[in-house]
């Protein structure tokens, strides 16, 4: 829900600032990615070529986007025209209808429901004053009020705020600040947290900080590495622990070592190594444990095989990642292993106790 309200308000933003995208043209193929972009006209024989393939099949008054994952359909939009120059789009989820929006003759979004198995589960209806969105009421299946949303523009119809509203009087809000070319501040409050984000003029947000009341919970102050959008350095203070947080990121924005200061003393540090794919293949921390240091191993495919856990130089635990959703857990005492444990999607099946490295006792959770 919450990944779907994200989708909802870029519409909603994008929508008052530059209106309605073009159409494009017939049973075109493009590769995509997980959320049905089009990133690039591709010829239909190159498909196998890409992960994600969105396919377009659009005829006079319909439209149908199709989302493939190694040649499998896992989403799907189905865009008709209505009465009063409307149209309706049903999205699906793996064959399951999940969410059918209603759009004005002007392309706006003048209704939304979600489902869930097939059953309608929420319904929003959003409300426009001289074509500008101004608000959201969010209701349940029967009815029942969920929230209602205000939003208030700028001249210039961009998003200023969002004020959230509950029937039990509870609340949220967000607001907007931002200068084109200097930058921009964003407030986000719900149950007395708020959090403040500052953006420099390339929209990257440089200041994070979390206030509770009137008192400050944390602030970090975030360092890029030139023009780019890669991290090079962080710091975050902790006032009510008397806590600071370093940390430090390599080339390609990877975090590589953070260090703990309590009290302007150093109590633990951690380095990080990645490979070349961007994968974490070794953790290693000194800290109140002592030396920890975590092993991590990965098949030609990327997929996680192996972990290991080491306490001041001896192994204590060993994971194998057998399949998808299986592992096995080895414990160990002083080099021998004393336990195994079975997991299959997270549910434990099996247990085995060794004692010198012969199997004593065995217990099935099946």
């Amino acid at each position: 829900m919450k990944a779907r309200a994200v989708q909802t308000w870029g519409f909603l933003i994008l929508f008052s600032l530059v209106g309605v995208f073009p159409a494009q043209p017939q049973k075109t193929v493009y590769r995509s990615n997980g959320f049905g972009m089009a990133m690039g006209k591709i010829a239909s024989y190159r498909r196998d070529e890409y992960e994600f393939v969105l396919e377009v099949d659009k005829k006079p008054g319909s439209e149908v986007r199709r989302l493939y994952r190694s040649g499998v359909e896992v989403r799907r939009w189905e865009s008709v025209s209505i009465e009063d120059g409307r149209k309706r789009e049903n999205e699906y989820e793996e064959g399951k209808l999940a969410a059918t929006q209603i759009h004005g003759a002007s392309g706006e979004l003048l209704r939304e429901d979600t489902y869930l198995d097939g059953e309608l589960r929420q319904r929003a209806v959003y409300e426009y004053v001289k074509g500008n969105p101004v608000g959201v009421k969010v209701t349940t299946a029967d009815g029942t009020l969920v929230y209602r949303d205000e939003l208030r523009l700028s001249t210039r119809g961009a998003l200023r705020e969002v004020r959230r509203t509950y029937p039990d009087g509870g609340s949220a809000f967000s607001a907007f600040l931002g200068v084109s070319g200097v930058g921009g501040e964003e407030w986000d409050s719900l149950a007395g947290i708020t959090l403040v984000i500052r953006y420099d003029g390339r929209a990257r947000a440089v200041e994070k900080e979390q206030w509770k009341g009137e008192t400050l919970i944390s602030a970090e102050k975030l360092v890029f590495r030139g023009d780019s959008d890669l991290l090079s350095e962080s710091a975050e203070d902790r006032p009510e622990s008397d806590t600071r947080i370093e940390r430090v990121y390599d080339e390609q924005g990877k975090l590589s070592n953070e260090r703990i200061l309590v009290a302007g003393k150093l109590t633990e540090q951690t380095d990080y190594v990645w490979d070349g794919d961007g994968r974490n293949t070794q953790k290693r921390r000194r800290g109140p444990e002592g030396i920890e240091e975590w092993l991590y191993s990965y098949d030609a495919a990327g997929t996680l095989t192996l972990a290991e856990y080491f306490l001041r130089g001896s192994l204590v635990k060993r994971t194998h990642h057998t399949s998808k959703g299986e592992r096995n857990e080895e414990y160990y005492d002083q080099g021998e292993m004393v336990l195994r444990v079975y997991y299959s999607d997270d549910a434990k099946t099996k247990e085995e106790v060794y004692e010198d490295g012969v199997l004593v006792r065995e217990r099935s959770f099946e």
